[in-house]
């Protein structure tokens, strides 16, 4: 596994030179004394475990997204659409003409009935 170092060199100087000169020699080895370090390790993520997370993630979502919409729209699973499949029943022969009139209910239970008649006899 690979790990981060992170170290914080602190020093007496006068400008930003002289820090970074004192700082290489702290490091060098060259100075003992008179430099505060402070160091913080921590392991480094690879790469490819984020990647594939993410992909993961991803992957997950879309076969959500295309569960739904298959789930909303049967035709996407390549069923057949019958509209009003529930209740399937011929058209009623009446004209326009005859809706407009105050006794069409009457009529139409009339006929309704001698087609009832008639299937029944058959």
């Amino acid at each position: 596994m690979r790990y981060k170092t992170t170290i914080e060199i602190v020093t007496d100087a006068v400008d930003k030179n002289e820090a970074m000169e004192i700082a290489g020699e702290y490091l060098a080895g060259n100075i003992v004394s008179g430099v505060e370090m402070k160091y913080a390790t921590r392991p480094v993520f690879d790469h490819r475990i984020r990647l594939g997370a993410a992909a993961t993630i991803l992957l997950i979502t879309v076969i959500g997204v295309f569960a739904a919409l298959s789930f909303n729209n049967p035709q996407i699973l390549m069923m057949p659409k019958i509209s009003g499949g529930g209740a399937i029943q011929p058209p009623l022969k009446t004209s326009a003409d005859e809706k407009k009139s105050s006794d069409f209910k009457e009529k139409w239970q009339v006929e309704q009935t001698k087609e009832a008649l008639n299937s029944i006899k058959k």
